[in-house]
């Protein structure tokens, strides 16, 4: 089974966290900057593989979890 992939905030500002994204679905990466406004609201990959993230604050420092992350089948290995 896989581990829950677990984001540690890059920079934070008085309205956005920052983070070095890369997404355990599909590996897209990229800085991901998210309103603090939206609190721990859920979201999907900006690339729209299915991965779903949580972002959440623990011991003062925010994080992103990795809550559904889709499981692609190699085409090559199935045939």
């Amino acid at each position: 089974m896989r581990q829950m992939s677990k984001s540690v905030c890059t920079k934070e500002t008085a309205e956005h966290i920052v983070f070095n994204f890369v997404c355990e679905g599909c590996g897209a990466e990229g800085e991901l900057q998210l309103d603090k406004s939206d609190g721990m609201k859920s979201f999907g990959c900006p690339e729209g593989c299915g991965a779903t993230y949580v972002p959440w604050k623990y011991e003062g420092q925010w994080r992103l979890e990795c809550v559904v992350c889709p499981i692609f089948e190699d085409k090559e290995e199935s045939a």
